[in-house]
């Protein structure tokens, strides 16, 4: 016998549909001298900055970043890069993206007031390179 779609038949695998991943949408924002950043937006309005940069920490090795942005501090997001309500942060971010990395998107998230979580790649951590997200 054959599983009917949604029933169980005793004995039988049950067919469930696959749920969707989580909607992200990415975009680089900035991409020089070893650094390249994106920023993404995930399905419960999260926003994420990440970068990589492989020109080195003062260590002398690469790194990885990630900025946690919740949701519900995104419109301070919007705000302070002179957008309104409705319109969309990555477009925002890609147009200002350079003044922002300039300064440092930690440095800036901060002056904007915006908490924001930070994590650097846990293996440069490990060697003691560094203690925290630059910014």
């Amino acid at each position: 016998m054959a599983a009917v779609r949604g029933k169980a038949i005793p004995g039988e695998l049950v067919w469930q549909p696959r749920q969707p991943a989580a909607t992200i949408d990415r975009v680089k924002i900035y991409d020089a001298g070893g650094l390249a950043v994106w920023a993404e937006v995930d399905d419960e309005g999260t926003l994420t900055i990440s970068g990589q940069d492989l020109s080195g920490h003062p260590s002398g090795q690469e790194y990885e970043y990630h900025l946690t942005v919740s949701a519900s501090e995104v419109p301070i997001v919007i705000e302070a890069l002179g957008g309104q309500p409705g319109d969309h942060v990555l477009s925002l971010l890609r147009a200002h993206a350079e003044a922002i990395v300039k300064r440092g998107e930690l440095a800036w998230l901060k002056s904007i007031g915006v908490q924001g979580r930070s994590d650097i790649d846990l293996a440069l951590m490990a060697q003691g390179a560094v203690s925290s997200c630059p910014g």
